[in-house]
């Protein structure tokens, strides 16, 4: 089941499937017993393709005209939750949508007090329980995001250290974004 963010999906478009990227039509659109042609905005729905990648999770379907960008590195706002904070080194793995993947904070830019809103530590090696901050994280493969002012489904996301849920974030930015849409950055 596919629960779509944005956009409207029919029987016969032409779709991009990220992260391949591969174009594949759509041969059905399915939802428990309904006879579907098509789906929109916050529906939940089976789809199928008639050619094309195989449909799994962490499979992103877009426009092929206008494709999120696949990006390895990009800056974030985060709220540090977990029991154990994080220090500089520490593996996590970041989830957006249904995309998964292993990373790792590469720099905390701003740490920030939650409480006041006040910057308690600037270029700092760690993030504890309640801190917020500003952050570069960094991918072990691209995954399909947005800044979240653009498109929130692709610019929220989660973060696992040690299996545990211990951070949500926003993306806030994606160095040469616009110059890379669809395409892997470097």
């Amino acid at each position: 089941m596919y629960t779509f963010e944005s956009g409207r999906i029919a029987v016969g478009q032409t779709v991009l499937c990220l992260p391949w990227p591969e174009t594949g039509r759509i041969a059905s659109v399915e939802r428990f017993r309904e006879e579907r042609t098509s789906a929109s905005c916050g529906e939940s729905i089976g789809v199928t393709l008639e050619e094309g990648p195989a449909v799994k999770r962490g499979t992103i379907l877009c426009d092929p005209e206008s494709p999120p960008c696949m990006v390895r590195r990009f800056e974030a706002n985060v709220f540090w939750l977990g029991d154990a904070g994080w220090a500089r080194g520490d593996p996590i793995v970041l989830r957006c949508t249904t995309q998964e993947v292993a990373g790792r904070i590469e720099r905390v830019e701003r740490r920030i007090d939650s409480s006041s809103l006040e910057v308690v530590e600037s270029d700092a090696s760690r993030l504890e329980t309640t801190d917020a901050g500003r952050v570069e994280i960094a991918l072990a493969r691209p995954i399909a995001a947005e800044p979240f002012r653009a498109g929130a489904a692709l610019g929220r996301f989660v973060l696992l250290k040690n299996g545990v849920l211990s951070a949500g974030g926003t993306v806030a930015s994606i160095p040469g974004a616009r110059a890379n849409a669809g395409e892997p950055d470097e």
